[in-house]
């Protein structure tokens, strides 16, 4: 009977054994895995306060733009010299269209790196699911269209966030599973004790 407890109480411990094991694995990958979305967080908070700013300046730009288009018409009016000022409006205009030209391209190269992040986060964190995420592939004329693109992002971020919570769950799970394992062991441990003392 001895050799038989002995032999059970072995098995058990090494069935812990592997448990310990596979909770600590679990335990890495949970906390590399959390790392990069917090890293992934702050790196699209980062972008979003950039286009946030891009988005601002491209307004204050494109209402000076409007307002010295307005300006050159009631100059044109006013002033008899109109090819002077219709010259030193024209550069002005062409400086404010590169500027324009620039700031759509940097938010165009802000909102690609972004999307390429996310898309990242996704394919990395798909791997490992169980409920694969399906990133809907944006075609050429829907990625110019930014209700689209924000709808898309959202439901990546909203996936990506779903993911870390099952995750979460799935490490508590682990934990209590460890923990009433323990409690088996203690009891099965208590109950040979009083029998050998019997």
């Amino acid at each position: 009977m001895l050799a038989h407890f002995r032999q059970e109480r072995e098995e058990l411990e090494g069935h812990i054994r592997s448990l310990k094991a596979e909770l600590i694995d679990n335990k890495s990958l949970m906390k590399a895995e959390r790392q990069r979305v917090e890293k992934m967080k702050v790196e699209c908070d980062k972008f979003s306060e950039e286009v946030l700013r891009g988005k601002e300046e491209y307004a204050t730009l494109r209402c000076k733009y409007q307002l010295s288009a307005q300006d050159a018409e009631e100059k044109a009016q006013q002033l008899s010299t109109v090819g002077q000022n219709t010259r030193k409006l024209e550069e002005d205009n062409q400086s404010l269209r590169e500027k324009l030209d620039s700031l759509e391209t940097e938010q165009e190269t802000i909102l690609s790196i972004l999307e390429t992040e996310i898309n990242s986060a996704c394919q990395l964190l798909s791997r490992n699911s169980m409920d694969r995420f399906k990133a809907v592939s944006a075609g050429t004329h829907l990625r110019n269209d930014p209700h689209y693109w924000l709808a898309e992002t959202k439901t990546k971020l909203q996936w990506l966030c779903e993911e870390v919570k099952e995750r979460e769950e799935k490490e508590r799970k682990l934990r209590a599973q460890y923990q009433q394992c323990r409690e088996q062991l203690k009891e099965q441990k208590l109950k040979k004790d009083s029998e050998k003392e019997l």
